[in-house]
């Protein structure tokens, strides 16, 4: 039995939920939580590892290196560093976790903190270019915004103070390009950030989740495909006013159907249940209350309007529009306000609410106008912004 040193990237503010899947999952021990960085070993490395949700990849430690200074001469304790690489043991640890046998080129991604007197092109040069020799493979540089071709070993190089690490991915494309979204738009959520709110949210095995928002679907499909690990019940509602973007929501879950090894629950169990549906003929209906089942509705809907009666939702998990990538249609760009009400009328006594929002105070004062309470707040950094993931609850709910 051969261990493996691992790391998973992650979104900024999220390492601990991270950390907490590779525990409960049982994927490793974790050894060290760092900046976007969860360092965790396996003692018997397997596929499993290419299966969590709230990393945005996974990678093999390769090596790692100090004492890296700040000029173009520290170029050569990188360039060492990879050519000492264990090639043949870190391959047979790539297969073994899931990777391919086979590989067409080098590729390499580098980033650092801190001011450098060299880029992250020379950076990339100097680890692949002997990895290329090594391995007898091109390698394939991304100056000039060039892009390698897909099927090449991957490896990445983060240097943070005087310390740098390499490491190779394990699968052939990053574990946060979900293979069940063939349709996006500006403003889709990034799935592993979806997952790490519907971690953080916990939801019961018999909970209704809503998603107000869904887009093209990321929050529903992450929530069902998580569900479907374990016998839960869930009922999910997704809503959003564009159809297109539902249309777009249930070609991404149909690919799930296709490609999830436990999905095609999903499938099965699809259901209308609500007001002004959008049906999807492509999907099977499910009986209802059968143990187990997982139904998602998906409904043409303003968030200002929502065709849900009183008291009826555990739990929401949404990513509001405000005007950032997308901007806010129907009730929401008229009366803002209005939402909040809405959110605060279905939600039940002991529901809770989790949001992606930015300028989160503003917005939390408008939720407190309508009768909801702040319980957390967690900042998160993603694509140059920083918002926060907010969980709310009605006022004065018994706890």
């Amino acid at each position: 039995m051969t261990a493996a040193r691992l790391v998973a990237r992650t979104v900024r503010g999220i390492e601990d939920v991270v950390a907490a899947e590779i525990r409960h999952r049982e994927l490793g021990r974790v050894d060290h939580i760092g900046h976007r960085e969860v360092w965790f070993r396996c003692a018997d490395p397997s596929p499993d590892v290419l299966t969590l949700r709230t990393a945005d990849d996974v990678f093999l430690v390769a090596a790692e290196v100090t004492g890296v200074g700040h000029t173009k001469a520290d170029l050569r304790r990188l360039a060492k560093a990879a050519e000492s690489v264990p090639l043949p043991r870190l391959l047979r640890l790539r297969e073994r976790c899931g990777g391919s046998p086979t590989s067409v080129g080098v590729d390499v991604s580098a980033s650092f903190l801190g001011r450098r007197n060299y880029t992250r092109y020379d950076v990339e040069d100097a680890i692949g270019t002997p990895l290329s020799a090594a391995l007898a493979i091109p390698y394939r540089t991304r100056r000039a915004n060039q892009i390698p071709p897909p099927g090449g070993l991957s490896w990445r190089v983060t240097i943070t103070d005087d310390r740098a690490l390499l490491a190779l991915r394990i699968a052939d494309r990053p574990l946060h390009r979900r293979s069940y979204r063939v349709r996006s738009r500006p403003g889709s959520l990034h799935p592993p950030l979806a997952a790490a709110m519907l971690s953080l949210a916990a939801p019961s095995p018999t909970a209704t989740i809503l998603d107000p928002f869904c887009g093209t679907g990321t929050i529903p499909i992450e929530a069902a495909l998580a569900a479907s690990r374990v016998i839960h019940s869930l009922r999910i509602v997704a809503g959003d006013r564009d159809p297109i973007a539902l249309a777009s929501a249930m070609t991404n879950i149909e690919q799930a159907v296709r490609t999830g090894a436990n999905a095609t629950r999903l499938g099965d169990h699809h259901q209308n249940m609500y007001g002004n549906t959008v049906p999807d003929p492509r999907l099977k209906r499910g009986a209802p209350n059968h143990p187990g089942t997982l139904r998602i509705t998906w409904t043409t809907a303003d968030a200002g309007h929502l065709p849900l009666t009183n008291d009826t939702i555990d739990l929401v998990v949404t990513n509001p529009p405000w005007a950032r990538q997308v901007p806010p249609t129907g009730t929401l760009a008229q009366d803002p306000g209005r939402f909040w009400q809405e959110l605060r009328r279905v939600l039940r006594p002991d529901g809770r609410a989790l949001l992606l929002l930015p300028d989160a105070d503003e917005h939390i004062a408008d939720a407190a106008r309508a009768g909801l309470t702040v319980t957390s707040r967690r900042p998160v950094s993603l694509s140059g912004l920083h918002p926060e993931i907010v969980e709310l609850a009605p006022l004065g709910r018994s706890r």
